[in-house]
């Protein structure tokens, strides 16, 4: 995109020069941006992996929270997280 702006300003002063950057600059902006979708697609999936043990009903356990890095509580009841620094339950 840079090239293609510096291209079009480059019109005014050399149209030679300008023409040349401008016309690369669309085909150089459309290879980087199969390069990133592709980079994308080929890369591996980020899995999340939540151990859970069983314990008794009404007992908590610690986890961390996502968000903001802090303890939270599971509470086996609701089958979900709570954190008290977000004030928020997870699942």
């Amino acid at each position: 995109m840079l090239i293609g702006l510096f291209g079009w300003m480059m019109v005014f002063f050399n149209i030679l020069i300008g023409a040349v950057l401008f016309c690369l600059a669309v085909p150089i902006f459309f290879a980087g941006l199969i390069v990133f979708i592709i980079g994308i697609a080929m890369s591996p999936p980020q899995q999340q992996v939540i151990v859970v043990t069983q314990q008794a009903p009404g007992t908590a356990m610690t986890g961390t929270c996502p968000v903001c890095g802090r303890h939270m509580v599971y509470y086996s009841q609701n089958g979900r997280w709570y954190c008290s620094n977000c004030r928020t339950y997870r699942t």
